[in-house]
């Protein structure tokens, strides 16, 4: 699939995802589905020299949650649990949304996905 394609079968994903939790979800379900969004902004932002200690630990704490509890270990058993637990509320396939971080990631149009989520997160906000 051309990088193009790729990008538009992501968005459509995420307004899929996005229609589906407002037709059928709770209060409860488009709180956890936003916490998995920001967490997508987050770990999508682009590094950049002038980037503070925390906006550099945001980046890499949203990394790890996503990615490193794939192998879980004693010492990140407990992101694990997170990533799970805010995945099972979300009613989403953590699998499926880790594939999904990790294409958001290799987009080559990353700045667009990244403001179709911030659409998506407004409308969230301003819906309830």
């Amino acid at each position: 699939m051309s990088y193009r394609k790729q990008e538009i079968f992501l968005i459509q994903q995420l307004d899929e995802l996005y229609r589906e939790a407002q037709r059928k979800s709770s209060n409860e379900r488009l709180l956890f589905l936003s916490v998995i969004l920001q967490a997508l902004l987050d770990v999508s932002t682009e590094p950049s020299d002038k980037d503070s200690v925390k906006e550099k630990n945001i980046r890499r704490s949203a990394y790890k949650w996503f990615f490193h509890s794939i192998n879980v270990s004693s010492s990140s058993s407990s992101e694990a649990e997170d990533f799970n637990t805010v995945c099972d509320y979300a009613d989403v396939n953590p699998s499926i949304i880790r594939s999904f971080a990790l294409k958001v990631l290799e987009s080559n149009d990353i700045h667009h996905i990244r403001r179709k989520i911030g659409v998506l997160l407004s409308c969230k906000q301003s819906i309830r």
